[in-house]
């Protein structure tokens, strides 16, 4: 029991060395620290991801519209087409 807990102490200390991360007495201070800016970059990055979501959404909106408008004028000019072929059929 005793080693594993040295253990585990071990690779705290490895954990703190790998990232630049220097220990106060109680060592909680400078952790807290950490994981309150690693929460901020988090948030940060997720804020961005959100708004290239909307933006995303806005232009899926815009070329909903844009489609259904060239598929009603495609409508339209077909019907032209074939009124007009029935007009000079008759005539």
């Amino acid at each position: 029991m005793k080693n594993e807990k040295a253990i585990g102490s071990q690779r705290l200390l490895n954990t703190e060395e790998s990232i630049g991360v220097t220990t106060s007495e109680d060592g909680w201070n400078v952790w807290a620290n950490h994981v309150l800016s690693e929460q901020r970059r988090q948030s940060d990055a997720l804020e961005k991801l959100y708004n290239t979501l909307v933006t995303m959404q806005v232009e899926i909106g815009q070329l909903k519209v844009k489609s259904g408008l060239w598929g009603a004028c495609a409508g339209v000019l077909t019907v032209a087409v074939v009124l007009t072929i029935d007009y000079l059929k008759d005539h």
